[in-house]
């Protein structure tokens, strides 16, 4: 065995993407001994080759933050491992005890939450500056004592972190989850969709609204906000929308066979607009074109490839007539999510990243 490896997560499922799928998986295939430990309630289990520890969900954001964070540490403790990468902001304080003790620690940043602090409906207007600025000053003080900081996104880069190793591994899709099986015809393929996290702020609003405008179904699949979710419902426009819950992995390639296109128009606040979108490249990877905010820096990858059409996330009328083109002029759309393909095949992809990953294992626990 190369060393031994526990993920940590207070917030994420068992199964995330980044986390289980692919970091984990792929530490694990790489002969790595990894545990992930996990507050999910779903109990112990063994898949792909990783030991998942569940200490139990309790209910409440505090009670997360305080109680869930000591039976996590407790849970460190007994594994005894080599290193512990930790996905969470608030696990940070985990991160320093477990240093403290002569392991080595990497934060994985997932978000800039300094950033996506002003976005917080549960933290009164007034508070948000200060709180992102206490937080700000936080994290670079603890990163400080990590042996390596992980960025999710290459936008990331500008933040302030003084820490020995800092790798950007992004979020690219698994190419195998979205090989190219059974063909379904253009004339076959009946929605237009979005699949991810369900919120206003990821156009959730506009999504609904667009349906009366256009001569196919929306489909959408994904967590929502609650709040979010049930103030749309009562939009007169929420029956003509095909909405699935949240739905496996393995079932999200499925969902994109049977679309001609894929929706990914959040609104245009700092925290989105200079990340890439994981679901944008999941579109790509599928072979459907994308229809997508037109942020610069989305737009300079959409345009460069030509695999789809970037619009003004919060202008109905423009995603709908993106839609009507793209029904239109079918050829069009096709080459369109060939270029997608194209693209994620040679440089978007997991099994890039992987490398920058595994590089960074090796670095840190000084193989």
């Amino acid at each position: 065995m190369q060393g031994n490896i526990v993920h940590l997560t207070s917030v994420h499922s068992r199964n995330d993407a980044r986390i289980f799928a692919k970091m984990c998986t792929s530490a694990s295939a790489n002969n790595y001994n990894v545990t992930l430990i996990v507050a999910d309630g779903k109990g112990t289990d063994n898949k792909n080759g990783v030991n998942i520890i569940d200490v139990g969900r309790l209910h409440g954001r505090f009670n997360r933050i305080l109680k869930t964070t000591f039976k996590l540490y407790r849970a460190c403790v007994v594994q005894n491992a080599d290193a512990y990468h930790i996905h969470d902001p608030e696990l940070l304080p985990v991160g320093l005890v477990l240093k403290s003790s002569g392991k080595i620690v990497i934060f994985d940043m997932h978000e800039n939450v300094a950033a996506q602090i002003y976005n917080k409906k549960w933290i009164p207007y007034i508070f948000r500056p200060a709180i992102s600025l206490c937080y700000k000053l936080f994290q670079y003080v603890a990163l400080r004592f990590y042996d390596a900081v992980i960025l999710a996104e290459t936008c990331y880069e500008k933040i302030n972190i003084n820490c020995k190793y800092v790798a950007t591994v992004r979020n690219y899709p698994i190419v195998e989850e979205f090989e190219m099986g059974t063909v379904i015809s253009r004339d076959e393929k009946k929605y237009v969709s979005y699949v991810g996290g369900i919120s206003l702020l990821r156009g959730l609003q506009q999504m609904v609204d667009i349906a009366p405008l256009v001569r196919c179904e929306i489909l959408l699949a994904g967590p929502p906000v609650v709040s979010d979710l049930e103030k749309v419902k009562e939009n007169e426009n929420w029956p003509l929308i095909r909405y699935l819950g949240v739905i496996a992995r393995e079932d999200v390639a499925s969902v994109l066979s049977s679309s001609f296109a894929g929706l990914v128009v959040l609104h245009p606040i700092e925290n989105y607009k200079e990340t890439e979108p994981t679901k944008m490249f999941e579109y790509m990877a599928s072979g459907i074109p994308v229809i997508a905010s037109n942020f610069p820096s989305w737009k300079g990858i959409v345009e460069s490839i030509k695999c789809g059409i970037c619009v003004d996330p919060l202008d109905t009328h423009a995603i709908a007539d993106a839609i009507d083109y793209l029904l239109d002029n079918p050829e069009v759309a096709k080459r369109m999510g060939e270029n997608g393909r194209q693209a994620v095949l040679q440089k978007y992809n997991w099994s890039i990243e992987e490398k920058k990953l595994l590089c960074l294992y090796e670095k840190t626990l000084r193989l």
